[in-house]
Formats: structure tokens, C-alpha cells, sequence
């Protein structure tokens, strides 16, 4: 699957983070993936993802260099690499995620991490033409 990607930066940030991270699976490539859409979170992915642990850091959200639009993204990714919910559900909503110009993007990060399911999709909407 060819992988869209928002920006060279963007890019060049899931290629570096994916070399030091020791997995190649559908939950690195996600989260780094959707991490890496938002320039505020690339900053700061110490603050994000703890590489020596493999696991993501849930205090991130509450981060000063929080926005909007990174917030969005720090949840969609956390979302998709286990499930996260933030305690303020309406925050974290597909109805208030998606509200964002990187939309396209959340979706190919939906794409990455289901892939067997959104090819499938491919499939049956080709074969109904």
C-alpha cells in the first residue's frame, strides 16, 4: 500500500521514528504515522512516545504545547494504537476528530492500521462499477 503523506517533513518523521522503533507492525506505523501529521507533535514526541519503552505517554494530552489540532491528532493516534479514549469522551469523537483540515490524512492512518479492511472496501466498490 502506497502511503500519502501530508509534507516531506512528514515523511522523513515516520521513516526516522519507525527505524528506531523496534517493530514494524500496524501500531508503529499508525501511531507515528498520525503523530507525525501535526508538526506540534513531531516536536514534541518525546513528550508523546517513550522509544526505550515501547509505549505511548497518556500525560501528553495535557502537555502546555497542546492545541487544538495537536490535541486531535494525539488522540486519533492513541486511539488507534489501543484503544484510548479521553476522559472528556466529547473530545474524542470521530464527530470532533475529523473536524480538522488533516482529515485526509486521519483517514489514510485508519487505512495503515486496517488495511485488510479498507482493501476489501477497494474491492467490492470496483467490482460494483
Amino acid at each position: 500500500m502506497k502511503i500519502q503523506f501530508k509534507s516531506k517533513e512528514h515523511k522523513m518523521f515516520y521513516e526516522n521514528m519507525m527505524k528506531q522503533c523496534s517493530k514494524n507492525d500496524s501500531y508503529h506505523q499508525t501511531l507515528f504515522y498520525t503523530l507525525g501529521i501535526c508538526p506540534d507533535c513531531r516536536k514534541h514526541i518525546q513528550d508523546l512516545y517513550d522509544v526505550h519503552n515501547d509505549k505511548i505517554m497518556l500525560d501528553g494530552i495535557h502537555q502546555y504545547w497542546q492545541t487544538s489540532g495537536s490535541m486531535r491528532t494525539t488522540l486519533l493516534a492513541f486511539n488507534l494504537w489501543n484503544g484510548f479514549a479521553s476522559e472528556n469522551t466529547v473530545e474524542s469523537t470521530p464527530y470532533d476528530l475529523f473536524q480538522s483540515e488533516d482529515c485526509p490524512f486521519y483517514f489514510e492512518a485508519v487505512k495503515i492500521k486496517y488495511p485488510e479492511y479498507c482493501l476489501e472496501h477497494q474491492k467490492r466498490s470496483r467490482e460494483e462499477r
